[in-house]
């Protein structure tokens, strides 16, 4: 694809904004243990036929439950992995615990409540917003420019392909 360097490098660069972008908002929603979400982001620009296209993907098999939250229907999740979660979270100084007792308490509260709705009531207290991080995110790169942005790059890589003069009168083109 290398003819559209200057769209391609505006587009990986609009998708490494709305990595930075996803994994701030992941952070604001204390949506951080493993980072296997947080870490998990990629972006990509192809191109074939009469497209381009960047995308962002994730493989973390949990997104969308963390993104939708109360819309999910629960998760099945062990008592093993709410305990990993809950150390690293200790970790971080985020959970405290009076003892083992205590602890175990938390983790099958946690693990009822998971497999009855995700997220858990106590998540709601833990940050002003727990779900919906991927709209947030998408509304945010709207109101950014971002489509301003690859417009102008665009204008000029059509200049540059087609050997435009600047003496010329100016090209636009629309995208939608």
């Amino acid at each position: 694809m290398g003819v559209f360097k200057i769209i391609e490098d505006r587009l990986m660069k609009e998708g490494k904004t709305g990595i930075i972008l996803l994994r701030e908002e992941l952070e604001a929603q204390k949506h951080r243990a493993s980072d296997t979400l947080y870490d998990g982001f990629k972006a990509t620009v192809r191109g074939g036929g009469d497209k381009i296209v960047m995308s962002v993907r994730n493989k973390a098999p949990y997104m969308w439950l963390v993104n939708d939250g109360a819309k999910s229907n629960g998760v099945n999740a062990t008592y093993q992995a709410i305990s990993d979660w809950t150390f690293k979270k200790e970790n971080k100084g985020e959970l405290k615990f009076t003892g083992e007792h205590s602890r175990n308490n938390f983790i099958n509260k946690v693990k009822k409540a998971l497999e009855n709705r995700y997220l858990t009531a106590g998540g709601d207290k833990v940050a002003p917003r727990r779900y919906f991080f991927i709209n947030i995110v998408v509304a945010n790169i709207r109101k950014s420019g971002a489509k301003s942005r690859i417009k102008r790059d665009l204008n000029k890589q059509i200049q540059k392909y087609i050997g435009y003069n600047k003496k010329e009168k100016p090209l636009k083109v629309a995208i939608s």
